[in-house]
């Protein structure tokens, strides 16, 4: 691990998803506020992140449980396979529009 044991997004706006989503891969106890999309996505996919406004000293010391840290590794791992990531990226409409052009 890096390190790094917990990690505080207090953004309202969909900010900072490649950061969280390493945050989770590489095991860090991460917390969102409730009011971001990314927080009701995370907990969508089963990822476990905790709510920012009900953060506490506890929280802090407590370190997140290696079956936790396996567990988000392991969704991130299958939302994010090589074959899903070049389904995203030829979804990009600028690619769609590249690929076309080139007869791809």
């Amino acid at each position: 691990q890096s390190g790094v044991c917990i990690a505080l997004f207090g953004n309202w706006r969909q900010e900072a998803i490649g950061n969280i989503i390493v945050a989770l891969y590489l095991g860090v106890k991460v917390f969102l506020s409730s009011l971001n999309p990314v927080y009701e996505w995370a907990n969508r996919h089963e990822l476990v992140v905790f709510e920012l406004e009900k953060l506490s000293q506890q929280d802090i010391d407590t370190p997140l449980s290696e079956s936790i840290q396996i567990q988000n590794c392991k969704i991130l791992s299958e939302l994010y396979t090589e074959k899903r990531m070049i389904q995203l990226i030829r979804a990009l409409p600028v690619v769609s529009d590249f690929a076309l052009m080139q007869n791809i």
